[in-house]
């Protein structure tokens, strides 16, 4: 089968302060028959720059709401920015257990770029396995590639030895084929409740974090709208996941960013990224955790602006700072409201505490 654009409509508008953009929500069939939903903010004349952001393990493209609002209020329509939901996630479809991989999550990326024709230079952001899906892709053979990013953002993620460090020791025991094996027997209603136990503990785990209360709403958000087939199936994949034989390929401009407070992928992981990508840079925030685009969307909006103006040409560059200050008032109050947005689907964390964090990045060599 050929992957193909299946269905598109409007979807709900990003408020960005004084402007809004409505993406169209797409729907594309890959190559094995599974729909993907994809959330496309695509202007009405060729871009200048396309920004590509991947999801967390049981989130969806809402958790970058924060980040696409800002890209929209400060670049309009010079960049086309695309979210995906991987599949098993957010709106897209299920499919089989067994095709639940960061491989396979790799060539759907390659299906859905393809058939959304995406063409001039890219911007890959990927936050835990999105940034794993990305180095993925990297490896594939280049016949396969429709594009290769010309800046690659990884947030809070790892190129492997998930079970090595931090929670993902777990991954390590014999727990997880155990889980694999029973998942089709297990009812959703029980996977409901052992869930409530599990966010409790990873909950405990990021106590000492200033930003637990972010980290905790994103896990309880993951836990309650995640089937247990998704959130069991990739299990092997993250335990087995392994790509540090890509690193010193990579071409693309690279910032890592990794927190102090990191328990499921800790800064020495990032840390083995930054060291072997060449001239990769890396912001490491002392005090973030896991859910760095949350905890800190400035330092993440920072980065994914840097990446956007290194390719930009000339003659646009003016333009935008001419506009910057006049924007910058309505990018905070868009950029908090979206991190609102995504927050309170857990419910855990009042709207009047949530603001920009407040996170200094150290910048390691």
């Amino acid at each position: 089968m050929t992957a193909a654009l299946e269905d598109v409509a409007p979807q709900c508008d990003i408020d960005c302060g004084n402007r809004q953009r409505t993406p169209q929500h797409k729907l594309v069939r890959v190559s094995d028959g599974t729909t993907l939903a994809v959330e496309d903010w695509c202007p009405p004349t060729k871009p200048e720059h396309n920004v590509v952001f991947l999801h967390g393990f049981c989130l969806s493209h809402q958790e970058w709401l924060n980040q696409i609002g800002y890209v929209t209020e400060e670049f309009g329509r010079e960049v086309r920015t695309i979210a995906l939901d991987y599949r098993g996630h957010g709106r897209s479809s299920a499919a089989d257990m067994r095709t639940y991989t960061i491989s396979q999550c790799a060539n759907d990326l390659a299906e859905v770029l393809d058939v959304l024709k995406v063409e001039g230079p890219v911007t890959f952001v990927g936050h835990s396995m999105g940034g794993m899906i990305v180095l993925e892709y990297q490896s594939l053979p280049k016949a396969k590639r429709p594009v290769d990013p010309a800046n690659v953002i990884l947030v809070a993620t790892a190129a492997g030895h998930l079970v090595q460090s931090g929670i993902g020791r777990l991954l390590g025991t014999s727990a997880t084929a155990a889980l694999f094996d029973v998942v089709h027997h297990t009812p959703e209603a029980a996977w409901r409740l052992a869930s409530g136990a599990i966010g409790a503990i990873l909950g405990r785990w990021n106590s000492h974090c200033p930003s637990h209360q972010i980290v905790a709403a994103a896990i309880a958000t993951a836990l309650a709208t995640t089937s247990v087939c998704t959130a069991v199936g990739f299990l092997p994949s993250l335990k087995g996941f392994d790509q540090y034989n890509t690193l010193r390929a990579i071409t693309a401009n690279t910032i890592v960013v990794s927190g102090g407070c990191d328990v499921l992928t800790p800064a020495i992981l990032s840390r083995d990224l930054a060291a072997a990508i060449p001239a990769c840079k890396h912001l490491h925030l002392p005090m973030a955790g896991h859910m760095i685009p949350q905890e800190a969307p400035a330092v993440i909006n920072r980065a994914i602006a840097e990446a956007i103006r290194s390719t930009r040409k000339p003659e646009t560059i003016g333009k935008s700072r001419a506009t910057t200050q006049s924007t910058r008032r309505t990018r905070v109050i868009a950029a908090a409201r979206a991190t609102n947005t995504f927050i309170s689907l857990a419910g855990l964390v009042p709207a009047a505490d949530l603001t920009e964090g407040q996170h200094d990045g150290v910048l390691e060599a």
